[in-house]
């Protein structure tokens, strides 16, 4: 380390120079070559005629040695120091006194470097000195670093001055702000930054937010989760004794200023947005109360409220007369004393309460007095305005307003909101419930039903027919339908007009649809209800009319909906398990054949669990057009989710291969959607009729199996045969065998050594579950977990691991071993969907004594993903538990970097399909690396799996890969022996992780 060594030889000369005396002149020789080859190094004489200079000092002032022996010092001044400053540097070393201090010098080219420099005077013979030994070290590049902080500081402190919008300065360990630009002082009714600084949030806002949580409470919170997350942007109530409450948009970004943790304070006042967004919804609501019909205080309330909030002091009274009745009603009343509307009501009128006057309880009687007679009482009491509200409602409503002390006239503003837009948007609501009332006049006046009459002779001539069923026709004026054949109207089949005339003449009445023709639309569908009607029943015909095509169409669309997939309009399960019953029978009747293929998406749940629900939606729309191509007209269904089923007539066994092998080649290409490309497999199971199966059940059960074999051999499709069906038969008896094995406790635990690679030494064991059975042997691990989650077994498997492991490494404790022990356990997402996972865990470190941190969690990153705003959650609250987190089998699934680098995990394992060809396969190495880098840059430790040879391992430390595990150290092996050959004596391997010799290495079990 050559930097450490001329720091500690400068400590040197100082301690000689301490004194007045300088060098002598065998200390100079001692000096020179101790420093030469390490210092920058350059003599003077007492004139300043330079006597030496040695290689590092010719390569800094780019001069050789030769052009600068002899030379004054002054070939090399800048001419940037003044003379003041030389003349007392040559005054200090004159009087025999070290100097220490900077120089920017010039070299031969032009360019200026900085050096920090040490001069010693050397002492001559008469006790002066005679020579000055000169060290410097070059901090030309550090002058640059300050340089670029100097401006780039002043260029943050211009901006953050002179910055409309309100920034500050937060002293994140303190809780308050150090600083303020004028912005933000102006934001809270103040002049200047400097009346800011000093402050907490919590003084410059309300007790409570808005939340309800106090000031302070929050503050603390979203100065932590800023630093915590690397910003964060949240809502906040300001306010001051120079303002009112007021919500403002708040950034906090954590920043480092001269080694103190601050955070940088951005504003943004949103009451403005606030007041807009009320608006909003307020005349949303009013234009949805509107299409809905609601009642005038229902629909107007909000309305009201809104405007006497915005408006200090504002009272609103609104007197309307309906349009059934000649007496007005105070319709609504906001900010109004009720009692100067008592000599208004009168408990027995007739017209209906008015539930927003409380106890007062009816209307306004005293038709013709009402306006004048209130305003005069309104009057007495303010200031009083009316606002005739004519226009559509034919100057049958008026709105007094009560205006503060002092004002007079309309507002023009409430808040933000101009007084015109609110009284239109009132004005309109007026005005629909005009055009609702007359409507329900007219129709009540003029048409007695909605359904369409007509009355006909015995030949079905018309005679009659209300104005409904003029409209019904699109006819105007009976003049050109009577005597019409009303048989002409109707485009259905003969059949039905047959079956009318036959009903009638048996039982008098028929009731069915009618399709009815119509130029240039659509044809309509009426519901008529005949009958003969008089004392003669073949005289007369009366017929009723509903049009109930929407009704019709409605009901084909809720056929359509319960026969077909709605995202990508194939045929559902329920129409594909009908069709294929169907075709069972007539394959049975005639002796034929079907065959069902069955196909499922391969990992598309990482698609969802990645991009969300949306984008996978996309991706199985395109995935369902590219199918039906690839169906050749065969029946292809949406069986739900992922999976799909073609229903195939007749076809040969090669035929079906092709089709299979089709279906599967369709789903090659990747599907490009906008910017993003998902790359996606298919596993086709395929059943036959009736050689497989003999229903439709056992038909689709058997292609079921058949493709879950395909998706675990990898073949891509494969036909159903009884071996597979023995398949399933063995993952029953395994569920079985299992409970049993669990209730005996007959499963173990093995652990496996991780090593450290930069100390050698073991750092942890990872546990994992075996599981013999006396008559089959061992079974493999990733058979029996999928067994134990689809049988329901697995939370209470993973119980178990957990309270063994921590058994074990108690036993381990109390018998002296193990004391910095990390023992890791896998955890499966069904654990983490518990509710009391985190208490159940804390319980059991408890019990058994152990600290929190002994324990550490591995949960794939595929799981992770799920549900990441819930893992976070879990995952944080494990974490302040203190135990270590761990992302396993890092790099397989789909990740996302912006939720990974929120998981408090602690390492990241890389999946030993990347580590066993990382020394021969390209693509492995890079992905290592890349992990390990990735890793690095966000603080956490990785673990590589599957190391087995001292190669692999030489590398992973050269990388920076901190931990490894592998049979290059050792399989899993029992406590026993774990303990034996790892803990007794304490196990530990040379730097880089490749085992001594003599170290015992043991087969996996």
């Amino acid at each position: 380390m050559p930097q450490a060594r001329e720091q500690s030889s400068e400590s040197k000369v100082a301690a000689k120079g301490d004194g007045s005396t300088g060098l002598s002149a065998s200390d100079v020789i001692g000096l020179l070559s101790a420093l030469d080859a390490h210092s920058i190094v350059a003599i003077t004489d007492r004139r300043g005629v330079i006597t030496y200079a040695n290689p590092l000092f010719c390569r800094i002032s780019g001069y050789p040695a030769e052009d600068l022996l002899g030379q004054d010092h002054r070939i090399l001044n800048s001419g940037i120091h003044s003379r003041r400053y030389m003349r007392d540097m040559w005054r200090s070393i004159f009087r025999g006194e070290v100097w220490h201090g900077e120089f920017c010098n010039r070299a031969r080219n032009g360019d200026l470097y900085w050096v920090k420099s040490t001069i010693v005077p050397v002492q001559g013979e008469d006790g002066k000195p005679s020579a000055f030994v000169s060290l410097r070290t070059d901090v030309t590049e550090l002058k640059r670093v300050q340089a670029e902080l100097a401006r780039s500081e002043s260029r943050f402190r211009r901006l953050f001055e002179v910055s409309s919008d309100a920034l500050l300065l937060l002293d994140v360990d303190q809780g308050c702000f150090v600083d303020a630009n004028d912005a933000a002082a102006r934001m809270l009714g103040y002049t200047r930054g400097e009346d800011v600084a000093g402050r907490r949030p919590e003084s410059l806002s309300p007790v409570l937010q808005e939340c309800g949580e106090t000031s302070a409470s929050k503050a603390r919170r979203m100065i932590d989760a800023a630093m915590q997350q690397g910003s964060h942007r949240f809502e906040w109530l300001h306010c001051s004794d120079r303002r009112a409450p007021f919500p403002v948009e708040v950034l906090l970004t954590p920043i480092t200023l001269d080694g103190e943790r601050l955070q940088f304070v951005t504003w943004r006042d949103i009451s403005l947005q606030r007041e807009h967004q009320q608006w909003t919804r307020i005349s949303s609501g009013v234009l949805d109360g509107i299409a809905r019909g609601q009642s005038l205080p229902t629909l107007l309330g909000p309305l009201f409220d809104f405007a006497c909030d915005r408006h200090a002091g504002l009272g609103l009274v609104l007197l309307r007369r309906a349009a059934a009745s000649l007496k007005p009603s105070v319709v609504l009343c906001r900010s109004i004393d009720p009692t100067l509307l008592s000599g208004f009501v009168k408990a027995g009128d007739a017209l209906p309460p008015c539930p927003l006057l409380g106890d007062l309880g009816c209307a306004v009687s005293c038709p013709g007095e009402i306006d004048c007679a209130l305003y005069r009482r309104l009057r007495e009491r303010g200031q009083i305005e009316v606002v005739r509200l004519d226009g559509g409602s034919a100057g049958r409503a008026s709105l007094l307003l009560a205006l503060p002390d002092g004002e007079s006239g309309r507002p023009e503003m409430l808040g933000a909101t101009p007084w015109q837009l609110w009284l239109d948007l009132l004005r309109l609501a007026l005005d629909n419930e005009d055009a609702r009332e007359q409507q329900a006049l007219s129709q009540a006046m003029f048409e007695s039903t909605a359904e369409g009459i007509v009355v006909c002779d015995p030949d079905g001539r018309v005679l009659r027919a209300n104005q409904a069923m003029l409209r019904m026709l699109g006819i105007k004026g009976d003049q050109n339908l009577i005597g019409a054949d009303s048989e002409t109207w109707f485009d259905d089949h003969p059949q039905v007009a047959l079956d009318l005339h036959k009903a009638l003449q048996r039982n008098g009445n028929w009731v069915g649809e009618r399709r009815l023709a119509r130029a240039g639309r659509d044809p309509a569908t009426w519901l008529c209800a005949a009958s003969l009607v008089g004392q003669d029943l073949a005289h007369q015909r009366v017929m009723i009319f509903t049009d109930v095509t929407e009704q019709r169409q409605q009901r084909e669309r809720i056929e359509h909906l319960a026969f077909y997939d709605p995202l990508t309009r194939l045929p559902n399960r329920s129409l594909l398990v009908e069709r294929l019953e169907q075709n069972v029978l007539v394959a049975q009747r005639e002796a034929g054949e079907l065959a069902l293929l069955y196909l499922d998406l391969d990992r598309f749940k990482e698609v969802n669990d990645s991009c969300g629900h949306a984008v996978g939606d996309e991706v199985l729309t395109a995935i369902a057009a590219r199918l039906r191509k690839a169906a050749r007209g065969h029946l292809l269904a949406r069986m739900g989710g992922d999976e799909f089923m073609v229903l195939v007539d007749h076809a040969r066994h090669s035929e079906l291969v092709e089709l299979a092998a089709g279906l599967i080649e369709v789903l090659r290409q990747p599907v490009l959607l906008a910017s993003r490309s998902f790359s996606l497999h298919a596993s086709v199971g395929i059943s036959l009729f009736p050689s497989d199966a003999g229903t439709a059940d056992e038909l689709m059960k058997h292609a079921d199996i058949a493709m879950y074999q395909a998706k675990r051999s990898g073949s891509g499709s494969c036909f159903y045969s009884t071996e597979l069906g023995s398949s399933l038969d063995r993952r029953l008896l395994l569920a079985e065998r299992l409970k049993r094995a669990m209730r005996e406790h007959r499963l173990r635990l093995h652990y496996q050594p991780q090593v450290d690679l930069r100390s050698g030494r073991l750092a942890g064991a990872e546990a994992l579950l075996r599981w013999q059975e006396p008559d089959i042997g061992w079974v493999a691990p990733s058979e029996f977990i999928k067994v134990a989650e689809s049988s329901g077994l697995m939370v209470e498997l993973g119980d178990f691991v957990i309270d063994t492991a921590c058994r074990q490494l108690r036993a381990w404790l109390d018998q002296g071993l193990a004391e910095d022990l990390r023992v890791s356990v896998n955890l499966s997402p069904l654990q983490l969907a518990v509710a009391d996972f985190q208490q159940r865990l804390q319980h059991l470190l408890d019990e058994h004594a152990l600290p929190n941190s002994s324990l550490e969690l591995e949960l794939t990153e595929s799981s992770l993903v799920a549900d990441p705003e819930a893992a976070i959650e879990l995952f944080e609250g494990l974490a302040q538990m203190g135990t270590t987190l761990a992302i396993d089998d890092f790099g397989t699934g789909y990740s996302s970097l912006s939720y990974l680098k929120r998981f408090p995990a602690s390492r990241l394992k890389i999946d030993r399909s990347f580590v066993v060809d990382m020394l021969s396969a390209g693509n492995d190495a890079v992905i290592v690396e890349t992990i390990v880098a990735m890793a690095r840059a966000l603080r956490l430790e990785t673990v590589a799996e599957g190391v087995e040879q001292p190669a692999q391992a030489k590398r992973l430390a050269e990388l920076g890969c901190t931990y490894a595990q592998g049979y290059l150290y050792a399989a899993a092996l029992n406590a026993e022996a774990f303990a034996r050959d790892w803990l007794k004596g304490g196990q530990d391997l040379p730097t880089g992780g490749v085992p001594r010799a003599g170290l015992k290495m043991t087969g996996l079990l």
